[in-house]
């Protein structure tokens, strides 16, 4: 039975060894210790990027503070 994900399981991650991904592999057979495998973490969120109406805005918000402070 092959793992689903193409992530290794936590003893190969830990050993820096290829996992054979099936479960349980063979080197936690080997090693006669549980096979787990921890799913990977969601992809961030990317910012979304600011409108050139809003960067335009920002901008002249700085340009009159610098311009009021010198």
């Amino acid at each position: 039975m092959k793992l689903t994900r193409g992530t290794s399981c936590v003893l190969c991650q830990q050993r820096k060894v290829r996992c054979d991904k099936r479960k349980p592999c063979a080197n936690c057979v080997k090693a006669r210790v549980e096979c787990r495998v921890v799913p990977p973490n969601p992809p961030r969120r990317r910012k979304k990027r600011l409108q050139e109406k809003d960067l335009i805005d920002r901008l002249k918000k700085y340009e009159t503070l610098l311009a009021e402070n010198g």
